[in-house]
């Protein structure tokens, strides 16, 4: 979130622009929350290609005030090989290895974890028992 993001209030966006950062005293959950414009839906689409079919393919996702966690980010979906996370980026290979598909980068999905969320590194993280009870 920064000074041109509109999920947040004029007023934070201009206290933004004005300090060129987040106040500190204002860096926790609580008041990034009372910050947001208390909006009804954000729609996400994403476009691709198959690497099956070699045709496109479209995901769309809403989310609703509700659905926003503050101090929670995305978990990475995407894996090498051998099964560790890169977090939000595509993983491949550094190395081309024999096999069918030694001539193509390889990325491994793990569609399960699409929507699962994990506290960023550092931040003041809102509660989830919290968030359900409305706080």
């Amino acid at each position: 979130l920064d000074e041109s993001s509109p999920l947040l209030k004029d007023e934070v966006r201009i206290h933004l622009k004005e300090r060129g950062r987040w106040d500190a005293k204002l860096n926790n959950y609580q008041d990034i929350r009372k910050g947001l414009v208390e909006f009804n839906s954000i729609r996400i689409m994403m476009s691709g290609s198959s690497a099956l079919s070699k045709g496109e393919v479209y995901a769309e996702k809403t989310y609703t005030y509700d659905d926003v966690f503050i101090g929670w980010k995305l978990v990475g979906v995407c894996f090498e090989d051998g099964g560790r996370m890169k977090s939000s980026q595509l993983c491949r290979r550094s190395k081309r290895r024999p096999g069918p598909y030694s001539e193509e980068t390889k990325t491994r999905v793990d569609m399960s974890l699409l929507h699962d969320i994990c506290p960023q590194k550092g931040a003041d993280y809102e509660p989830m028992l919290a968030h359900d009870e409305g706080s």
